[in-house]
């Protein structure tokens, strides 16, 4: 009869190799959720340093963006036009290049910036047009 266990024992045999597994399930579970976790702060960290070094270097002027080739094109006409003008006067025909490199050269820049500050007219209510083009009211 050394054979029998008693239903109690056994039940609470069971619960300790039960919970003994469930913790240590969890604490794998946790463990990779923590070195994971640490990888990737490390990359943002690592990201957030190379961001503040671009950001620093712009504002250093030591990091130039890109530029276009009409852009660049632009540029050195400019500069042609430039030492030309501290020789000798500049003639007509140089003057109107000039004016239409440096509209070139302006368009070409206003291009790469973010056009979302202009206004758009295309979203003015017709009431709003209506008012505008029936002047300004007249009080006597």
């Amino acid at each position: 009869m050394s054979d029998i266990v008693d239903i109690a024992a056994l039940r609470a045999s069971f619960q300790e190799k039960t919970k003994a597994k469930d913790l240590k399930q969890f604490a794998e579970t946790q463990q990779a959720l923590i070195e994971r976790l640490l990888k990737e702060k490390q990359f943002l960290e690592d990201k957030l340093k190379q961001s503040e070094k671009l950001l620093t270097e712009f504002a250093s002027g030591a990091l130039v963006l890109p530029m276009t080739k009409e852009e660049i094109i632009c540029q050195e006409q400019l500069a042609i036009l430039k030492k030309r003008s501290s020789e000798r006067a500049l003639s007509l025909e140089d003057v109107k290049i000039f004016d239409i490199l440096v509209k070139n050269l302006k368009l070409i820049r206003e291009g790469q910036q973010d056009n979302s500050k202009k206004d758009n007219f295309r979203d003015v209510e017709e009431s709003a047009l209506v008012a505008i083009a029936a002047g300004p009211e007249k009080s006597y």
